[in-house]
């Protein structure tokens, strides 16, 4: 099985109104970001891309399902 590497846009601060502007790139350049929320339909492939990323960063990064952060505390 081949997967393809998923990209998206940042949503600026200014709304999601100007996400179309964002330029997309690929998931693999926000791997210096502590940490971020990948939202689209569901089958998209978020689970996919994540458990992609988590592979490469190695034990250098956690998938955490939003059904588990929900039960996070502060």
């Amino acid at each position: 099985m081949h997967l393809v590497a998923r990209s998206c846009r940042e949503v600026p601060q200014d709304g999601p109104e100007h996400r179309l502007c964002a330029e997309s790139r690929p998931l693999s350049e926000r791997r210096d970001l502590p940490a971020y929320v990948l939202i689209g339909d569901p089958g998209a492939g978020k689970t996919t891309a994540f458990e992609q990323e988590c592979a490469h960063l190695a034990g250098g990064a956690a998938l955490v399902s939003a059904r588990d952060f929900l039960t996070f505390e502060d």
